[in-house]
């Protein structure tokens, strides 16, 4: 792989790393996800099935948006991840 850092500004190469720049770091949302507000109260490796982790959900979380379906299915395995979080929201 490629670092962008080594490779000439100007060039072709550096114009196709340019190209896939919203797609590759696309803007946070303006209202990112909330889950585990308090933190994860499980070690972040705890898997959510599917290669995922807790970790990596707060991770995702982040550059997700609060109203989209990705969002709501990290709410609903909050309780794996933050167990102490989820108990107070009810």
């Amino acid at each position: 792989m490629v670092d962008a850092q080594s490779v000439a500004d100007g060039s072709e190469e550096c114009n196709a790393m340019k190209s896939a720049e919203s797609r590759c770091c696309p803007p946070p949302p303006e209202n990112s996800c909330t889950v585990c507000s308090e933190g994860l109260t499980v070690d972040g490796s705890v898997s959510l099935g599917g290669g995922l982790t807790c970790g990596g959900m707060i991770i995702d979380a982040a550059n997700t948006d609060e109203v989209s379906d990705a969002c709501t299915q990290m709410k609903n395995v909050e309780s794996i991840c933050c167990p102490v979080t989820a108990e107070n929201r009810e």
